[in-house]
């Protein structure tokens, strides 16, 4: 009798764990969703008051943007996260499913007396490879497209403006592919995405 309630007992136990276990992951993953800041054009007007314009950027993996174009001379500060897509509160693991539409984007904060929202716009185009389809180097997908997300028209003209002088030094045949996308929400990744090159001194992922 023993015997047959330890055989009950075994697989019963695994599976209350094993539920357990996936409880406990699901929440903490709610948790970090939860705890991620969410900016749009409302959040942006805060940075305006300290007389500073945020940009956001697409451009393949965006560990390799982020470390980019906290080069550029003007630019304050750089998060990393989600953009573009049709879902909410996204994690870097459902962007990674590539059916919530987001892009690995970078929130940018620059000083406007230092640099022009054109000419960032420009220093991003060549830091990438702007020719290719949803694909940087051997990352493909939507999440890797290229893309600027624009909060109004002055910031699309200055895009656009940037893509046709990008355009002019292509070789024949190779074209921007970049896309225009109006900015909603931008959704901060995760804590170990941030400044992940710079922390850990990886190889930068970007290159062409």
């Amino acid at each position: 009798m023993k015997y047959i309630e330890q055989l009950v007992m075994i697989p019963l136990l695994t599976v209350i764990f094993t539920v357990g276990a996936y409880s406990f992951a699901t929440t903490d993953e709610a948790k970090a969703t939860d705890r991620l800041k969410v900016y749009t054009t409302a959040e942006d007007t805060k940075e305006h008051a300290q007389q500073l314009d945020v940009a956001y950027f697409a451009g393949g993996c965006f560990w390799g943007t982020q470390e980019a174009l906290d080069q550029v001379p003007g630019v304050v500060s750089t998060l990393v996260g989600y953009c573009g897509g049709h879902t909410t509160s996204p994690s870097y693991k459902s962007v990674c499913k590539h059916d919530t539409g987001h892009a690995e984007t970078v929130r940018v904060v620059y000083d406007p007396k230092k640099i022009s929202y054109q000419k960032l716009a420009r220093t991003f185009l060549d830091q990438h490879d702007p020719t290719t389809l949803n694909r940087q180097g051997f990352d493909i997908g939507d999440q890797y497209r290229s893309a600027i997300f624009y909060a109004d028209d002055r910031e699309k003209n200055e895009a656009q403006a940037a893509i046709a002088e990008k355009s002019k030094g292509l070789e024949p045949g190779r074209t921007v592919v970049t896309s225009l996308e109006k900015f909603k929400t931008f959704y901060t990744a995760e804590d170990y995405h941030q400044k992940y090159i710079a922390r850990t001194g990886v190889a930068s992922c970007h290159g062409h």
